[in-house]
């Protein structure tokens, strides 16, 4: 409503103003609105403002009247408002959040974090530091990748490159105690790498000469030896006092005859030689060995040695051994095998 003004009349008690009546309801009128305004309805206390005053990050216009309130905008050392930017939000009660933020995890194409493993460590200003011992480098092997020392006839470069160095390999010329190179000569071939011999025809011959003894070929493959040709002839053998000693073993081989020349000496108690044949045949069926001794010839006053001949069960071979005739003296015996039938 417009203000009520009480008119009070030209002069006093004119009575061209208003009655006490009117004058106090335009009064009362006046108050009303204006407790209404000011929250004091109802006869309840008014809310007046008596005093504005600007705290940290606002500033004001007047401190009465017709008042403008201007918030600052806020900075790293003055309070004041901001505007809502990515990543912040606010709700109805004007409280700011921010959405919980997760780190990826790191990849050769994403930057993001990791977690310290084995043979890391991080320190407390967040370096990151990896164990330099912990790494062996292997010796590199024909099916190992690894690590080499530079050794003679190779160099390395500055850009880790290893090179033969230039120098000429000389092949030495293979020989019984050196591996080398050969050329290849006549009768020989070499292909991809591989060394052959051409096929050498043998001729064909009846008999083999060595020295003056001839062993001879027969039809059947057999070799013979003719006349009194020596088929095996030994070095002295010794024989101790008391002792059967094998001068004579077929060896596996098949033999039906043998005819042995021995020679016999003594060196103790005086010297004493003595010479003899011995002719054996063999029963395989009995298992037995006939020995037949003959032309004994002797310097002492007796012989020397004796001869028999035994079927050794343990190495299936018949076998002629000799023995001291006295308990005490040690003999000597060389034999010559001079005529042999019934081998294969």
């Amino acid at each position: 409503m417009a203000k009520k003004v009480i008119n009070v009349g030209t002069t006093a008690n004119d009575n061209s103003g208003d009655s006490l009546r009117i004058a106090g309801g335009k009064i009362n009128d006046n108050f009303t609105e204006l407790y209404n305004t000011l929250g004091g309805e109802s006869g309840a206390p008014l809310s007046i403002v008596s005093k504005v005053m600007a705290g940290n990050g606002i500033a004001i216009s007047a401190a009465t009247g017709e008042v403008l309130i201007t918030n600052k905008v806020a900075t790293v050392n003055d309070l004041g408002g901001i505007k809502i930017g990515t990543g912040i939000t606010v709700n109805e009660e004007g409280v700011a959040s921010v959405g919980v933020y997760q780190l990826p995890k790191a990849s050769q194409t994403i930057l993001g974090g990791i977690k310290v493993g084995d043979r890391l460590s991080i320190d407390a200003d967040g370096v990151l530091s990896a164990d330099p011992g912990a790494y062996t480098l292997p010796k590199a092997t024909g099916s190992a990748l690894g690590g080499i020392k530079i050794g003679s006839g190779l160099q390395i470069d500055a850009g880790g490159i290893v090179s033969v160095t230039a120098t000429e390999y000389a092949l030495p010329t293979a020989s019984p105690t050196v591996l080398g190179g050969i050329k290849v000569g006549s009768r020989l071939t070499i292909t991809d790498g591989v060394l052959s011999a051409d096929t050498q025809e043998v001729g064909i011959a009846d008999r083999l000469t060595a020295s003056d003894q001839t062993l001879i070929l027969d039809t059947s493959g057999r070799i013979s030896y003719p006349g009194n040709g020596v088929h095996q002839q030994t070095n002295f053998e010794q024989i101790a006092p008391s002792v059967d000693t094998v001068i004579y073993s077929t060896n596996g081989n098949y033999v039906r005859a043998v005819k042995i020349f021995a020679l016999v000496e003594k060196f103790t108690n005086g010297y004493e030689s003595q010479a003899c044949e011995i002719i054996a045949t063999i029963d395989e069926a009995l298992n037995e060995i006939y020995v037949s001794v003959y032309g004994i010839t002797y310097t002492g006053v007796a012989p020397i040695a004796t001869f028999d001949g035994q079927y050794n069960p343990l190495t299936f071979n018949f076998e002629i051994t000799a023995s001291p005739v006295s308990a005490i003296d040690t003999l000597n015996v060389r034999t010559q095998i001079t005529e042999l039938n019934g081998t294969d």
